[in-house]
């Protein structure tokens, strides 16, 4: 199905050409020489609502996460579930450590590079007791929590500070920014404060808003990202994801 892209940010970087310096290979090769599989190829053993069957967000995944599979160290998933978003970035990162922040226990999941943690997305002390709990220095964050606003707002500007230079932060599942089509994801009549309306006004204005977020945050996000691109795939789910890179 079609997909539509558009970057948000401007400040001289191509929307693909931001994320590496380096091409992207038609198919990266494994220490023996073979070659190693794709998101696409590992969503028929870890089949999560992010593969072909429902959002296809691995189809534009591969293009941004290929050139770093193998220099990605450290990445953080909000939202476990049955845990099969984290095993197929296990399977697709060789030298990652993975963790899951979910509000339910989900230890079960966890294996020697799997690690989970119970915490709220929208609190930040708990955002915090996972930090000082595992540390800083995330090479690729993604928000697929519990979609409401203040929960991806909060937790935007509440763990940003802790990717890495050159790091990615991904919101999934933005398309809950229209009540039209998600209701109950608290967004307000004509969507002031809205995931979407945040970023769009970033654009509009080179400043980040947001009524959930604290100043200090703002004034990181607003100094600190480097470029965003949101893609929207004109399917039934209408799916929609952010992606912003940190400056390096």
């Amino acid at each position: 199905m079609k997909s539509i892209l558009l970057c948000l940010l401007l400040l001289s970087v191509a929307c693909a050409g931001g994320v590496s310096d380096s091409p992207i290979a038609s198919a990266s090769t494994g220490d023996a020489g073979s070659p190693k599989r794709s998101l696409e190829a590992l969503c028929k053993q870890h089949d999560t609502d992010k593969c072909a069957s429902r959002h296809n967000y691995v189809d534009l995944y591969e293009t941004f996460f290929n050139p770093r599979r193998d220099h990605v160290g450290r990445l953080l998933e909000i939202g476990v579930l049955e845990g099969d978003s984290l095993r197929l970035w296990e399977a697709y990162f060789p030298a990652a450590r993975i963790f899951g922040l979910d509000i339910a226990d989900t230890t079960g999941v966890d294996t020697d590079r799997i690690t989970t943690f119970v915490a709220d997305q929208g609190d930040r002390a708990q955002l915090e007791a996972f930090i000082t709990a595992h540390g800083s220095g995330f090479d690729i964050m993604i928000d697929d929590g519990g979609h409401r606003m203040d929960q991806q707002q909060i937790s935007f500007g509440a763990l940003f500070p802790h990717v890495q230079p050159g790091g990615l932060y991904i919101i999934e599942d933005v398309h809950t920014s229209f009540p039209d089509l998600y209701p109950d994801y608290g967004v307000y009549e004509q969507g002031a404060n809205s995931t979407f309306t945040m970023v769009t006004n970033f654009v509009s204005t080179g400043r980040f808003e947001s009524q959930y977020l604290r100043p200090n945050e703002l004034d990181y996000l607003t100094d600190h990202v480097e470029h965003c691109l949101y893609s929207y795939r004109a399917n039934e789910l209408r799916s929609a994801f952010l992606l912003c890179q940190k400056r390096r």
